[in-house]
């Protein structure tokens, strides 16, 4: 068995592009696990009360996620792709977080919250429709659960564990002021690497 998963392992980390967009979801893993862990903290040291954080991830799950799931996700993957969705979820977490860094009022977060619809569910929907999509036949499981290891687990642990080093040494406002600035970044690089990657298969 141990052989199977290694040789599984292998193949679909031969293809150049599968590297680079199981790099991309390590790092949207860190910026999801940025937000999970520290939205809260943040909006507490704005003075938000118990019901605003309530009603913030109410936006999150019914206003955000769900339509996005339901209706918007398919619609993107189709016309976009699954590498450009997953850019788009980097501009969308550029805004998200900027918007953070500049929140005064702390019921403007709901608005903000809409952005969780492409930063959550247009990419895990890209994400899981990548694993069936781009392994070689017989890895889909094993590619499911690699990317998926690589946002839930090692990605959102990253991001864990980075936040509190940020929250500590550079406050919250400097913290999301860096993240958005890494996903500003990573935005162009992640179309340039798909452009290249494009090229270099003609």
């Amino acid at each position: 068995m141990s052989l199977s998963i290694c040789k599984d392992i292998g193949k679909i980390f031969s293809s150049c592009e599968t590297v680079a967009f199981a790099g991309a979801v390590y790092i949207i893993g860190g910026l999801t696990g940025l937000i999970w862990n520290y939205q809260f903290w943040f909006l507490e040291d704005l003075g938000a009360s118990q019901l605003l954080m309530g009603l913030c991830v109410a936006v999150q799950c019914l206003a955000a996620e769900m339509p996005f799931f339901f209706f918007f996700a398919g619609w993107f993957i189709k016309t976009f792709g699954y590498f450009n969705c997953v850019i788009g979820s980097f501009v969308a977490f550029t805004l998200r977080l900027g918007l953070y860094y500049i929140l005064v009022n702390p019921w403007m977060i709901l608005p903000i919250e809409m952005l969780h619809g492409v930063t959550f569910a247009v990419f895990y929907a890209s994400m899981t429709g990548y694993a069936s999509h781009s392994a070689p036949p017989g890895t889909e499981a094993t590619m499911m659960g690699i990317l998926g290891g690589l946002f839930e687990g090692l990605g959102v642990a990253t991001g864990s564990l980075l936040g509190g080093v940020g929250f500590d040494r550079l406050g919250s406002r400097q913290t999301f002021l860096v993240a958005a600035t890494i996903s500003m970044v990573c935005a162009p690089t992640l179309a340039i690497i798909q452009w290249v990657l494009r090229r270099l298969r003609k």
